[in-house]
């Protein structure tokens, strides 16, 4: 069926973004850059602690590599270190890529008095002497920043974490909790009390904002949320990564797509990737959802890998479900299901990815005409979650 609604004219759709990187973030990446970027030369200011925030799938980690690479290609000023805890998650792998982002940059600087720091970032191995011989970094670097001059004094250097949620799994262990409570700490001196260095964190986990801020206070981080694409843009990028030789799909066939992918970036290059099946890979998508979306009314079933257990019920989750399927999209004020439940059940719903937290901050304009009074927003995860909560919501 979708095959025939394929039209076949020209190659000109598939080929229009080739090559790029990212796909309509260039708001994002001009408001990172100017997080970043603006706190040159301001001895209050200077220094940011940035938290990107966004479901799986959003196109996060494509937004820091895309600014990664135009920092690396000179477009943006600045240094940044990456560390990917999806490689390791264990703290000395952490302070192992750290180190390997930051010593390319240490070694091939020319400043002179750096040859300290070189040496120090040369003989360290774990956490500690890790982190020390970064800060050196960024004291050295505000040196510069302070003197105006210099190819390093454009911008204080940046640490990124990708999916920093995964620091959650340390507080289980003494030993991991010691070195949690360190790596934070230091995050919160270099930027918020001494103002020498950036930090971006970026979680694919709603609950990441919340758990941070339990940590480090709510106020000390700005919130950049990497929403989905609204629909206009949805399309386009899902038509850009049709086969070579089509040229987009029906209107009936994307709105079938639409309903059920949503803005979703890579939930929709999976349906542009499997076009000509779609019906059946809609059908086991949708199909394993409706599973995820049963056995959530067995908390107890559920695998306690986070660092609180489950705390509802089956009979407040199917309040959930619900009252989901009541609203647009499943959109619905946070304080509506936690005066239904508790902020505790609602909290534990978001901790296990049941359901998508959103706040009201920057970036994602995917959500509209929302009353400021109604956020933060809960939602089903992802718009294939919403339908198998309409198809199941009458028989949970």
């Amino acid at each position: 069926m979708a095959s025939k609604m394929l039209r076949r004219f020209s190659s000109s759709v598939a080929n229009f973004n080739q090559g790029r990187t990212v796909f309509a973030r260039e708001n994002e990446l001009a408001a990172l850059n100017g997080r970043l970027v603006a706190a040159v030369g301001d001895s209050v200011s200077g220094g940011n602690l940035v938290v990107v925030s966004g479901p799986k799938d959003s196109g996060k980690s494509a937004l820091l590599r895309e600014f990664l690479r135009r920092q690396g290609e000179g477009e943006y000023p600045g240094v940044s270190s990456f560390a990917d805890m999806r490689g390791s998650i264990s703290p000395r792998g952490v302070a192992r890529m750290f180190k390997s982002s930051f010593l390319p940059s240490v070694r091939a600087s020319q400043v002179d008095s750096w040859s300290v720091v070189k040496d120090q970032m040369d003989k360290a191995d774990d956490m500690d002497t890790v982190l020390a011989a970064i800060k050196s970094y960024g004291v050295s670097c505000d040196s510069l920043v302070l003197k105006g001059g210099g190819e390093y004094a454009k911008v204080y250097p940046t640490i990124v974490l990708d999916e920093a949620n995964w620091l959650c799994t340390w507080t289980t262990d003494p030993g991991t909790k010691k070195e949690l409570d360190q790596l934070l700490a230091f995050f919160v001196m270099v930027t918020k009390q001494e103002h020498i260095m950036n930090v971006v964190l970026a979680s694919s986990e709603n609950f990441f904002g919340t758990w941070l801020a339990g940590y480090i206070g709510s106020l000390r981080a700005d919130t950049l949320n990497v929403g989905d694409l609204n629909e206009a843009e949805a399309r386009q990028f899902f038509e850009t990564l049709l086969p070579t030789g089509s040229d987009g799909v029906s209107d009936e066939l994307w709105k079938d797509i639409y309903s059920h992918m949503g803005g979703r970036m890579g939930l929709l290059a999976r349906a542009a990737g499997s076009i000509e099946s779609w019906d059946a890979v809609k059908a086991s998508l949708l199909s394993s959802c409706c599973l995820k979306v049963r056995l959530a009314c067995f908390p107890e079933a559920v695998p306690a890998n986070k660092p609180s257990k489950p705390c509802w019920t089956k009979d407040d989750w199917k309040a959930v479900v619900s009252t989901l399927v009541k609203h647009k999209d499943g959109i619905t004020p946070y304080m509506t299901l936690c005066n239904k439940l508790s902020v505790g059940k609602v909290n534990s719903l978001i901790e296990y990815d049941l359901l998508q937290y959103r706040t009201l901050a920057a970036w994602g304009n995917d959500i509209e005409g929302i009353p400021e009074k109604d956020w933060p927003l809960v939602m089903p995860s992802t718009s294939l979650h919403f339908r198998a909560m309409q198809r199941l919501a009458k028989t949970l």
